[in-house]
């Protein structure tokens, strides 16, 4: 192959990747930690889990429960369509005191891990 048409067959193959996309594309299976949207999650969660959704997110990793409880998350989670199969929990979850809480709260939102 000539360096011509290689260049050319290239740019013919980045072409199609360039392309913006659609609010109908989907993500597919990636999902996002809420550490990133900690601001919105603070004010409206229910709404910046919707708007999660909206972009094509399918899951997210809750980094805490924003003043939530675990019941009132999960709600918002079926609300948006996401799921949460991440959860972070602080040290003190890891006692043998409140592992029982914090297994409860896994449980309740499917995290996995």
């Amino acid at each position: 192959m000539e360096r011509r048409d290689f260049l050319a067959a290239a740019a013919g193959a980045a072409i199609p990747a360039l392309r913006p996309l659609s609010a109908s594309d989907k993500l597919g299976g990636i999902g996002l930690a809420t550490i990133t949207v900690a601001k919105g999650m603070t004010a409206q969660p229910a709404k910046t889990l919707d708007a999660v959704a909206e972009i094509g997110y399918t899951e997210i990793g809750l980094s805490q429960l924003y003043d939530s409880t675990a019941p009132q998350i999960e709600g918002m989670l079926k609300q948006s369509g996401l799921r949460c199969p991440v959860l972070h929990l602080p040290w003190a979850d890891l006692s043998d005191a409140n592992f029982p809480a914090a297994l409860e709260r896994c449980h309740v939102l499917g995290a996995r891990y």
